[in-house]
């Protein structure tokens, strides 16, 4: 099986820009709703082409005018993605936890590495955002959201780092502009390791070769080494 190829441009790691996460974000968050996904395309593309907007010819700013008339508002993918529970964002987040605690405790040699504890670690860690089953979890979110969890597991990186007090803890999603190309290095470090990764009495590896959405041939992101998967299991 072939999965989906991400829609990047050619340049995109050597200089970046708003409209390259357009695609990213938008896959995230449904990565099974074609209708969905491209009402988020379209509304996320309105929004970057409005804080350049300044920097447009006539003749663009009429084009963005009218591709926003049309587009769906903000407020209204905003409700969809986050305010409602158990809307994409939170199951992309779940999806993205998986992930990690699976490479994580399978590197480690942990006793709990497997997709039942792990399912049922992460519904009472998100239970004070949304209740839900392990086995929802197993049966409907982690099938739904596998093929993107590695880009997730990327994004919990990303904020992870952020919590340093200097930092502060907000990270815009799915990640700043200037850090794609890590962030992509990053996604694609979990997608190959899960890839190989298998965890007891499973019948295969995490992440199933082939479904994960895939960067475009010749894209070479910066490799990266998990190195805090090495650390103590939870």
């Amino acid at each position: 099986m072939i999965g989906r190829v991400l829609d990047l441009r050619p340049d995109c790691l050597s200089a970046p820009v708003r409209f390259d996460l357009v695609a990213l974000e938008a896959i995230m968050l449904w990565p099974k709703d074609d209708e969905a996904r491209n009402e988020g395309e379209e509304t996320a593309t309105v929004a970057a082409g409005l804080e350049t907007a300044k920097l447009l010819e006539a003749e663009a700013l009429q084009e963005l005018a009218q591709f926003a008339a049309a587009a769906m508002p903000l407020s209204q993918i905003h409700k969809r993605t986050t305010v409602m529970k158990g809307g994409p964002f939170v199951q992309g987040l779940i999806s993205g936890e998986i992930l990690f605690l699976s490479l994580k405790r399978t590197s480690c040699g942990s006793v709990h590495a497997s997709m039942k504890r792990i399912a049922a670690d992460v519904a009472k860690g998100f239970s004070p955002v949304w209740t839900i089953s392990p086995k929802t979890i197993e049966n409907t979110v982690w099938p739904t959201y596998r093929s993107v969890a590695h880009f997730w597991a990327a994004y919990r990186n990303s904020v992870y780092e952020t919590r340093h007090p200097q930092r502060g803890t907000n990270y815009p999603f799915p990640c700043a502009v200037r850090d794609l190309p890590k962030f992509l290095g990053v996604a694609e470090a979990f997608r190959t390791l899960g890839e190989k990764t298998k965890m007891k009495q499973a019948p295969g590896t995490v992440l199933r070769a082939g479904e994960s959405v895939r960067l475009p041939a010749g894209l070479r992101v910066p490799k990266v080494n998990l190195d805090f998967l090495q650390t103590p299991a939870a």
